[in-house]
């Protein structure tokens, strides 16, 4: 699972570029339409279109284009999702993860932008933000989320 913020490098048609990628556990959303609208707002409307990928080698570099990589999970949250921001976006994790929150409706997991694998921060459409330790053991072995708030 790639840490919350980080920067990848990519390689499409032998031109390489940089995409900054933010990394969220969510429950299913009532709406992955609201999900899309959301990441459109935070690019302040940059993006001309969010578009949903099985997996990081379904990324482009087209213009305008924000890509979701969505990957299924278990226990605490049913989704990872990877926003590859395409440049459009520098919001630190837990400022995305609460606009994604509101979105959704539903509590959603972002890591700590710390060193640390285990400090992840629970932020819930309320505006709650609770600080938690994640079992990354528990979800390299079975893609299980499963957490306690500390």
């Amino acid at each position: 699972m790639a840490p919350s913020r980080q920067t990848v490098m990519f390689d499409v048609t032998r031109q390489r570029f940089r995409v900054t990628v933010t990394t969220a556990f969510i429950r299913q959303p009532k709406s992955w339409e609201s999900l899309a609208d959301s990441v459109m707002k935070m690019t302040q409307n940059q993006a001309t279109e969010v578009r949903y990928a099985a997996s990081a080698d379904e990324i482009s570099d087209e213009p305008g284009v924000v890509h979701v990589v969505v990957m299924e999970l278990a226990g605490a949250a049913d989704y990872a999702i990877e926003i590859y921001w395409a440049g459009m976006c520098d919001m630190p994790s837990d400022t995305v993860g609460m606009h994604i929150a509101c979105s959704i409706n539903a509590d959603v997991l972002v890591t700590a932008d710390d060193d640390s694998p285990r400090s992840w921060w629970l932020l819930s459409p309320n505006g709650v933000l609770r600080a938690v330790d994640l079992d990354v053991e528990e979800l390299e072995r079975s893609n299980r989320v499963v957490y306690q708030i500390e």
